[in-house]
């Protein structure tokens, strides 16, 4: 069972990787921002394909990170 401080670490590590994950998917990001910023009234699944897009590059990302790690 992994302690409190290797559970902080470990998220500590995450976060930091949030910022080269959105610059390395930032054209789906701001494809998904603009899409929501338009919407007037904004719904769930107003914009499922932009959102979809961004998660596919996310993943991926992660992936390719992970095999070369």
């Amino acid at each position: 069972m992994a302690s409190k401080v290797d559970v902080l670490r470990n998220s500590k590590d995450h976060l930091q990787r949030y910022p080269v994950l959105l610059n390395r998917c930032h054209e789906s990001a701001l494809i998904y921002a603009n899409c929501v910023i338009r919407k007037v009234n904004l719904e769930k699944n107003n914009c499922q394909s932009a959102f979809n897009n961004f998660k596919v590059c996310l993943i991926k990302n992660v992936i390719e990170r992970k095999a070369n790690s």
